[in-house]
């Protein structure tokens, strides 16, 4: 659960992922892909309790992202696929207002694939964890649709000073918006 999401009512989500380390990996017997279904909890979300059922009792998206999670090793960082639709689906309810009251919480459920045959137990580090806590990336416009998603831009840069012949190992251009 992402408590106090800021993103704008009205918004054009384009990419959306979570972040997560992994805690342990590997049981599952031959098969270490877990095979796991996303949803996002449709609706005002609560916070967690103890109670039988509380997360598999809850309103979920119809919106569903299917998510392979392969032998990844411990201490690992792992994103989800794009989950665009889900929160899309979400910052759409007509309740969301997306300006970080508790109608702007984002709860994601993750649970084992129906009908998957794979027994993989990956385990992931929940909010509680003092390493890294779980993230979620939003990436998201307002208004018109931009035509392309990705767009390239030339430049030329004069007076460069690195010399012929030289290896560049890396590089980068810091930009300042005013």
């Amino acid at each position: 659960r992402f408590a106090g999401t800021l993103v704008p009512d009205g918004a054009i989500i384009s990419n959306a992922y979570l972040t997560f380390k992994v805690a342990g990996a590997g049981e599952g017997g031959s098969d270490p892909t877990a095979e796991m279904t996303v949803y996002g909890e449709y609706g005002e979300t609560d916070s967690f309790d103890n109670d039988d059922y509380d997360i598999s009792s809850r309103a979920r998206t119809s919106a569903q992202v299917e998510w392979d999670l392969t032998s990844p090793g411990v201490d690992t960082i792992v994103d989800t696929p794009d989950l665009a639709t889900i929160v899309q689906e979400i910052v759409d309810h007509p309740d969301w207002e997306g300006d970080g009251t508790n109608i702007s919480d984002m709860t994601f459920i993750i649970k084992h694939r129906d009908g998957s045959t794979s027994y993989a137990n990956h385990e992931l580090q929940t909010f509680d964890a003092l390493d890294f806590k779980p993230t979620l990336t939003v990436e998201y416009f307002l208004g018109a649709a931009p035509v392309d998603k990705y767009t390239a831009a030339g430049m030329r840069f004069s007076n460069v000073d690195v010399p012929q012949g030289a290896t560049v190992t890396g590089a980068y251009i810091d930009f300042t918006v005013a």
